[in-house]
């Protein structure tokens, strides 16, 4: 046991191993010298009573005479600490006390920051979202259209059109920011396109309105924004977004807008990914698990026709908010 102690404490990363080995170290050398020291006392006792029980000697049964056939001074009978701990023997138990205190104070030490950690890392429990809220039925929407896709979800080619916002708010150059502020608020858009005549001027973020200074759209928005293709792949389409600090890219096809990917389509889409790649290890590894010969190699199943609605159509409809 004490090999694997001491192996356990060199290969110990939290930063006191060095510290640790010593300690038992110590221990180790205490524990031999006071066990020693006990089989001692424990195997003179154990004389003790074989000479008592046969017959105790002579010098021991009479007291010791001096020079001139006195009795000499019998001393007192030492004390238990005098006689069973000498300098040595409390030496060694303050070591060994010692060596205790500490490593049990570092392992409550390491106790507290293990709970510190986990009470940081532990999920707060969310109240579900309502179906009527928007980012759930996008959420929604996002799972099906990536179940559907879900060989291109292997192969990494996740397209705009897969995940972008199709519901948008348009506005004139010449609307007022009071106009502006209302829309936002009232129906809960974070962007708003600047259009004239179906040709697309800017684009107007939250931000703008609260950073910029103007008194129409056209004064506030920025002008020929970047723009991206349906099939431009979300990942070409993040570092667009992350080049240029913008948090909204709007779809254009034909020089007509499609839709818009915000940072809010982008952070569903990655819990999705997230959502159904647990959700395929987890049926991956119960299969697994109940399947008998089967190899220890787990992966990815493959999407079946079963797993979406027949009906679903090929476009999402659903309003949402970007």
């Amino acid at each position: 046991m004490v090999p694997r102690v001491i192996a356990k404490l060199r290969n110990d990363q939290d930063g006191a191993s060095t510290t640790e080995y010593a300690i038992i170290m110590a221990l180790i050398a205490g524990a031999i010298l006071l066990g020693t020291d006990a089989m001692r006392f424990v195997a003179e006792g154990a004389f003790r009573r074989s000479a008592v029980a046969l017959g105790a000697p002579a010098e021991a049964a009479s007291p010791r005479l001096d020079s001139i056939n006195k009795p000499t001074v019998t001393p007192e009978a030492p004390t238990l600490l005098t006689a069973a701990l000498p300098p040595l023997h409390a030496f060694a138990w303050g070591v060994l006390i010692a060596a205790v205190a500490l490593i049990g104070h570092n392992r409550y030490r390491k106790w507290h920051a293990r709970r510190a950690v986990t009470e940081i890392d532990c999920p707060v429990e969310t109240k579900p979202e309502p179906p009527t809220n928007p980012n759930f039925k996008k959420r929604q929407e996002i799972q099906r259209v990536l179940l559907r896709n879900f060989d291109d979800v292997l192969q990494c080619r996740i397209e705009a059109r897969h995940v972008m916002s199709r519901k948008l708010r348009t506005v004139e150059p010449t609307t007022s920011i009071n106009d502006l502020k209302a829309m936002m608020e009232t129906e809960g858009f974070h962007h708003l396109l600047v259009m004239k005549k179906d040709k697309l001027l800017g684009i107007i973020s939250d931000r703008d309105i609260a950073n910029r200074n103007g008194r129409r759209a056209s004064d506030i928005m920025t002008p020929q924004p970047k723009t991206i293709f349906p099939d431009t792949l979300l990942s070409h389409a993040i570092t667009l977004a992350l080049h240029w600090r913008i948090s909204g890219v709007p779809v254009v096809e034909n020089d007509q807008v499609k839709g818009i990917l915000t940072t809010t389509d982008m952070l569903m889409t990655l819990q999705c990914l997230m959502q159904l790649l647990e959700r395929a290890n987890a049926d991956a590894l119960s299969a697994s698990n109940s399947a008998t010969g089967a190899g220890s190699g787990v992966g990815l199943p493959a999407p079946t026709q079963s797993v979406i609605t027949p009906s679903m159509p090929d476009t999402v409809t659903t309003p949402v908010v970007c």
